[in-house]
C-alpha cells in the first residue's frame, strides 16, 4: 500500500542513500515529487471512506494473489464514529446502492 501512495518502496531510500552521494533529505525532497497528492486533513468524510475502502480492497486483493487456496470472500464494513453519533456506512458497489 505504501508503494501505491508514495510511488516507491520506502526501502529504496536506504538503498539509494548507500549507493549514491545524496543524503536522506535530498532523496526525500526528490521522492516527494512522485507521491500521490493527498491531503488527509482537508479530505471530506466521503472521500476518506472511499480511500480507506480502496486501501482495504487493494490489500485484500494482494493477499488473494499471494495465497493459496483462494477461498477467501471479504465484506468491507465501515462506520463513522464521532462524539455525537456512530453510524454504519455501506460502500457503494457496482449495481448496488449504498448509504
Amino acid at each position: 500500500m505504501t508503494r501505491l501512495i508514495l510511488g516507491y518502496d520506502p526501502t529504496l531510500l536506504d538503498l539509494l542513500e548507500g549507493a549514491m552521494a545524496l543524503n536522506r533529505e535530498q532523496l526525500i525532497f526528490l521522492f516527494r515529487k512522485v507521491e500521490l497528492p493527498l491531503s488527509y486533513s482537508a479530505m471530506p468524510m466521503e472521500q476518506a471512506i472511499e480511500l480507506a475502502s480502496w486501501m482495504i480492497r487493494t490489500t485484500l486483493g494482494l493477499l488473494h494473489l499471494q495465497s493459496y487456496p483462494r477461498k477467501w470472500e471479504w465484506e468491507i464494513q465501515a462506520a463513522i464514529i464521532t462524539p455525537q453519533e456512530a453510524r454504519w456506512v455501506l460502500p457503494q458497489e457496482e449495481g448496488k446502492g449504498g448509504n
